[in-house]
């Protein structure tokens, strides 16, 4: 009698809502469950993914929110309440450029376009002024 090899082709994961719910659960427990009684668990999964992508969250938000839960907030979220809890892990595109190094070629690009802006203004910027001499 040979064994069966499990492959990774045969593991079937978990859809994201069932993922946060699982890792709500885990954290939570009983009053995570407790919170869904009387209620069809399929309805409540699918408000809450509703919710999730009537905001356009990313499942890196939703598990960014997750994570961001204190570990002293003792009792599991309700969805409105992780709903804020995800627009405060999302993040702009302004502040994913925030750490990017420009090169010398895109500094150069952003300084022409300043230069000229600047030309059709009355009152020069300082910053420029020196460069525009």
């Amino acid at each position: 009698m040979s064994e069966e090899l499990l492959t990774y082709r045969q593991v079937e994961f978990p859809s994201p809502i069932d993922r946060l719910f699982l890792k709500m659960a885990t954290r939570y427990g009983k009053s995570w469950f407790d919170m869904w009684q009387g209620v069809p668990i399929t309805e409540v999964k699918a408000d809450w993914l509703q919710a999730i992508e009537k905001h356009k969250f990313t499942l890196k938000t939703v598990m960014r929110a997750v994570d961001a839960m204190d570990e002293k907030q003792r009792f599991p979220p309700n969805m409105l309440e992780f709903i804020g809890l995800c627009k405060a892990q999302v993040v702009m595109p302004y502040q994913q450029a925030i750490g990017k190094k420009m090169t010398d070629e895109e500094k150069a690009a952003n300084l022409k376009r300043l230069h000229d802006a600047a030309r059709g203004l009355t009152v020069k910027p300082k910053f420029l002024m020196d460069e525009m001499k």
